[in-house]
């Protein structure tokens, strides 16, 4: 940039923000509005894994309690088998 078009920013920029300055913070403001939805959209899929996992626990517990159930009746019923 020639040296003039610098010496001219610089005096206007004393005074109020330049158009370069409003650009960059309507940027900044886009940017942050598009991390915050990033961040609420992580949220949300976040608990909606949370809540499945939870929902899987449950199930292969009472799958391994029913299982356990199955081995205890085979036990019994070959331990009478044998006597």
């Amino acid at each position: 940039m020639p040296t003039n078009v610098n010496k001219r920013a610089r005096e206007g920029s004393s005074s109020s923000t330049t158009p370069d300055e409003k650009d960059s913070d309507i940027t900044l403001k886009s940017i942050m509005q598009t991390l915050e939805c990033i961040q609420e959209t992580l949220d949300s899929n976040f608990a909606e894994a949370m809540s499945e996992i939870k929902n899987l626990r449950a199930d292969v517990n009472a799958r391994l309690f029913i299982l356990n159930n199955t081995t205890d009746e085979l036990k019994t019923s070959l331990y009478a088998a044998w006597i």
